[in-house]
């Protein structure tokens, strides 16, 4: 098979295991959640925080710099090996021991129970560090893909368990012990590759990828950075209660976004990249992706926010009512952010991408400023600070794209407007039925599904009438694609 249809098709696995994780993953949340206390949630929240920090720079990099490798000799694959496990220890005895002074900085004891527990997730994940490299080498992704949905699902599984049993946070913990080791021991099984007795003889090949994966290192801890600061001062000025009041609202729009722009984010890449020496179609192709992300998540965000009171005490419980509000701060974030998904896939196929490690920088000075300054006025004030952050990423995203590939303002705007002016008004009409009682007597599920239907409608009515140039083109669009007519 060729170079080009094994990363396609590889392409494809990837996607599936990342569309399948989220939605699996998002099932398992739901059914724990009526199930689990809030505060529940915020301590597992904070633990992660640091069993992600200890398991990136366990790992040092060393996968991804051994992938990047045309190859690899079997001595040098026992060198990393061995290796990753002596680090795997010492950062999983490191988190055991230092669990009691984590948990003392942040005032609650029971989060040391947690991260003694989850510490030899650590070593695990180093384990099965080689042979996942060689499955990837090997455009093994497929492999991958059935291991990690497998470990999603027994996890979630165990996780229903656990919490049935009233292990209360424990079943969080076991839920993802379980999950890291079902797919160790598939990736195990997979890979025909076994490790001989350790030798540290010479360790040259060894520490060249250690300088190339430090740099990787240091580029993940940046990214877990940006994505787990919310939590770590959250749980600090507010408690585990109010994060995991804030952890619940912010997965429904990670949900939507990995479901609904992920996907297109992943094939805009390919997509500019061929049409990059092209100034018109590379600006019609963002175009383009911009305004079917609109269109996706522009109805879902403002219908979210729009039933959000009825809907989150429905799905996850009466004790998840306090996080309705956050949705619906959250769902802004909507508008800021659906540009944004497709900006490393331009400044890469242009090859702007010093473009990233600035605006990487400034997101993170961002991030900090605001979630500290916000931290202590309560949950909601983060929320809208994420909302603000989001906001601010998108003009410095757009003003960099217009000033390197000649992106303008105006050309995401169109983009954008027809979904967000239907979307907005849909919004509007579906929070107005909700609140005055217009289906009375409908209550509970009947009136969420009587809404979700109405909001639909509406939407759809309204781009068809009030933008039928735009809705007859996407028509075409899809309707050729469909019978193969489109490359």
């Amino acid at each position: 098979m060729s170079v080009a249809r094994l990363t396609a098709k590889s392409s494809l696995w990837n996607l599936f295991s990342n569309l399948g994780q989220q939605i699996l993953n998002f099932i398992f949340f739901v059914y724990t959640a009526r199930l689990l206390e809030p505060s529940a949630f915020g301590l597992m929240a904070l633990a992660m925080v640091f069993v992600d920090a200890f398991a990136v720079l366990g790992r040092g990099g060393l996968v991804e710099a051994s992938v990047q490798r045309e190859s690899v000799s079997d001595e040098l694959q026992n060198h990393i090996f061995w290796f990753l496990q002596v680090v795997g220890l010492a950062a999983t005895l490191a988190l055991y021991f230092g669990a009691d002074t984590l948990a003392g900085a942040f005032g609650h004891p029971e989060l040391a129970h947690a991260l003694r527990w989850l510490s030899p997730v650590c070593l695990l994940l180093n384990g099965a560090a080689v042979p996942e490299a060689r499955l990837q080498r090997e455009f093994g992704h497929d492999a991958i893909a059935r291991s990690t949905l497998a470990g999603v699902s027994a996890g979630g599984v165990v996780g229903v368990i656990a919490a049935l049993l009233g292990y209360g946070v424990l079943a969080l913990v076991f839920q993802k012990l379980a999950s890291v080791i079902i797919q160790s021991v598939l990736l195990w099984r997979k890979e025909r590759w076994r490790p001989r007795a350790p030798a540290f003889a010479s360790g040259g090949e060894l520490r060249g990828l250690l300088r190339i994966g430090m740099e990787v290192t240091s580029a993940n801890l940046v990214l877990m950075l940006n994505s787990k600061l919310m939590d770590v001062l959250v749980g600090l000025f507010l408690g585990p209660t109010m994060l995991g009041y804030l952890r619940t609202a912010w997965r429904c729009f990670e949900l939507v976004l990995h479901v609904c722009v992920s996907p297109l984010s992943n094939v805009s890449l390919v997509t500019f990249s061929r049409v990059r020496d092209d100034s018109g179609r590379l600006v019609a192709a963002y175009s383009r992706m911009v305004e079917i992300a609109a269109l996706t998540i522009f109805p879902i965000f403002f219908g979210l926010a729009a039933i959000a009171p009825l809907a989150m005490p429905l799905v996850f419980g009466e004790q998840w009512a306090p996080s309705a509000p956050l949705v619906q701060a959250l769902s802004l974030i909507a508008i800021a952010g659906t540009p944004n998904p497709f900006f490393v896939p331009m400044m890469t196929a242009t090859n702007n991408t010093r473009r990233l490690t600035t605006q990487s920088l400034i997101h993170v000075v961002l991030s900090i400023l605001l979630t500290a300054t916000m931290s202590p006025l309560g949950v909601m004030a983060v929320a809208w600070a994420q909302v603000v952050r989001a906001s601010a990423m998108t003009g410095v995203s757009l003003w960099m794209m217009r000033d390197s590939v000649d992106v303008s303002f105006s050309t995401t705007w169109v983009a954008m407007r027809p979904a967000l002016l239907a979307a907005g008004g849909m919004g509007l009409a579906v929070a107005w039925l909700l609140q005055s009682n217009a289906l009375a007597p409908l209550t509970g599920w009947p009136l969420l599904l009587a809404l979700i239907a109405l909001g639909g409608a509406i939407y759809a009515a309204t781009l068809l009438l009030g933008f039928p140039r735009e809705v007859s083109q996407r028509w075409t669009e899809a309707r050729d694609l469909l019978r193969g007519r489109v490359a």
